[in-house]
């Protein structure tokens, strides 16, 4: 005869084992797996967002880059052009000044017109006198040549210089009147020189009325096409601009041999000074343009 306590015992082991019941350890354990398991694939994704966003980034930096490149090629390509262009423009007017100037100084000239012309330039430009005839020494020559020539590059380089200041200080009236000046005495004097001797080599048939009258007229024209331009054709000009300084490196080659040389090597130096100046000149030159383009707008 059993107790009644030993019948709930035996009841309660008989349904332990019908339904089995997990134990506490292991719920906690599978519960506490399932969170870390999520921990898991989210520190997974979290530990490399920069690696997906530098994929992402660098895929369009990447787009950016190429259309930069692309970009740069095409205003390298345009640039190129400009250059060519601007290299043709400027490189065919003063090729046909050098073969005119170089035609003139031979065929405008013979020994009786060069031994005069030397004598006048020496004359007005040499401070220091140079013997050619060969009594003095070629020492005595160089340094006399390059006193002289130092003398008209520092003229030339204070003239470039009083221009400059001209311009900065807006003295344009003054600036276009002294060109306009130097362009007609440069046309109608020194060019009635040229077609002086140019008449006498070829004994040209020309009366003194017609050849005043067409000096004239040709000093006219020049300024009129060089400084106004309005309703003359750019080839006019432009062929104004040749025979300019055609006239300009006839007389120039007047010069002596000793300054004729150590003018071109000062000129060069000049020249190169003056080259490396134009970082610190063209500011003043783009400021005084945009402020006067604001003042026109």
């Amino acid at each position: 005869m059993r107790t009644q306590p030993e019948e709930e015992a035996e009841k309660m082991s008989e349904s332990l084992t019908a339904n089995p019941v997990t134990p506490y350890t292991e719920i906690s354990s599978s519960a506490a797996s399932a969170p870390a398991r999520r921990n898991t694939s989210n520190e997974s994704f979290d530990d490399h967002p920069e690696a997906d966003r530098s994929e992402s980034y660098s895929t369009d930096g990447s787009q950016d880059v190429d259309d930069d490149e692309e970009e740069d090629s095409e205003l390298s390509l345009e640039e190129l052009l400009y250059s060519v262009s601007s290299f043709y423009a400027i490189a065919r007017p003063v090729s046909i000044t050098m073969i005119l100037a170089a035609l003139a100084a031979v065929f405008i000239n013979d020994d009786w017109t060069k031994a005069a012309g030397e004598q006048q330039f020496a004359e007005a430009y040499n401070t220091w006198a140079i013997d050619n005839s060969g009594d003095s020494s070629a020492w005595k020559n160089l340094a006399a040549s390059i006193g002289n020539t130092l003398v008209m590059v520092t003229f030339i380089a204070t003239m470039t210089f009083g221009i400059v200041l001209l311009y900065k200080y807006r003295c344009m009236k003054f600036l276009i009147g002294y060109m306009v000046l130097s362009s007609a005495m440069l046309l109608g004097i020194l060019g009635d020189y040229m077609g002086n001797i140019a008449i006498e080599i070829y004994r040209i048939p020309i009366d003194v009325i017609s050849y005043y009258v067409f000096m004239y007229n040709f000093a006219i024209v020049g300024i009129t096409a060089i400084f106004y331009q309005k309703g003359i054709p750019s080839t006019i000009t432009q062929m104004y601009l040749v025979i300019t300084s055609v006239i300009l490196a006839w007389h120039l080659s007047h010069f002596d041999d000793w300054t004729a040389w150590t003018m071109l090597g000062e000129s060069l130096f000049f020249e190169c000074i003056a080259t490396n100046q134009m970082n610190d000149v063209n500011p003043i030159f783009t400021q005084l343009r945009n402020h006067s383009h604001a003042r026109i707008l």
